[in-house]
């Protein structure tokens, strides 16, 4: 999850909208992964951002029920 964090920071320098950590931080649905806020340069970053996200959540149910 930490790792997850650290791409929506270093993601957020990419936004359109001009919009800093913070919102995309606090929009934590998918709406915050469209491919269209973000330009051309954070592409890359943005499907890690999709492949953090996917791998998280069984990640966390294996957590939460193994615990």
């Amino acid at each position: 999850m930490i790792c997850g964090w650290v791409v929506l920071y270093k993601l957020s320098a990419y936004r359109r909208d001009g919009r800093g950590f913070g919102a995309t931080f606090l929009n934590r649905n998918l709406r915050a992964y469209r491919r269209d806020f973000y330009t051309d340069e954070g592409q890359d970053l943005l499907r890690w951002a999709w492949f953090l996200a996917i791998i998280t959540i069984p990640w966390c149910l294996g957590v939460g029920l193994l615990g």
